[in-house]
């Protein structure tokens, strides 16, 4: 029986942390944006006019929101099947075993990785820098 609880403690120290992350980090955010969208608010004023759901009302009765929907939709999907497959190609032909300057592209195509995290680094360095 010993084993068992010590197993459910373990797994419960790894998911732990995740699941306050979670918490505090979407969930709560989420249900405070919704609680937001039930009042007429213009954001600067402490005047707040409680309407329920009549902004989602309004917000479904417009053609504007229909379009921008559909081409949000539109957009994440051709861009994810774009990269997905160009990925796809990529890595196939990275993986081959006889390619001329294999060693080079596999490093271009690295590049980004690591150039974000510099680029962050960076930015981060001249926000605190005291000078």
């Amino acid at each position: 029986m010993t084993k068992k609880k010590g197993r459910s403690r373990f797994i419960f120290c790894c998911l732990a942390p995740a699941v306050i992350l979670f918490t505090i980090f979407m969930l709560i955010p989420t249900i405070d944006v919704f609680r937001m969208s039930l009042y007429k608010w213009g954001g600067y004023t402490a005047d707040k006019t409680f309407v329920g759901l009549d902004n989602f009302k309004t917000l479904l009765q417009s053609e504007k929101f229909y379009q921008a929907f559909q081409n949000s939709v539109l957009l994440i999907v051709i861009v994810t099947i774009v990269t997905f497959a160009m990925a796809i190609i990529f890595a196939a032909i990275l993986t081959r075993e006889k390619l001329k300057g294999q060693t080079f592209f596999r490093v271009v195509f690295y590049i980004p990785n690591i150039l974000s995290v510099v680029v962050i680094s960076a930015i981060f360095s001249a926000i605190y820098d005291p000078n």
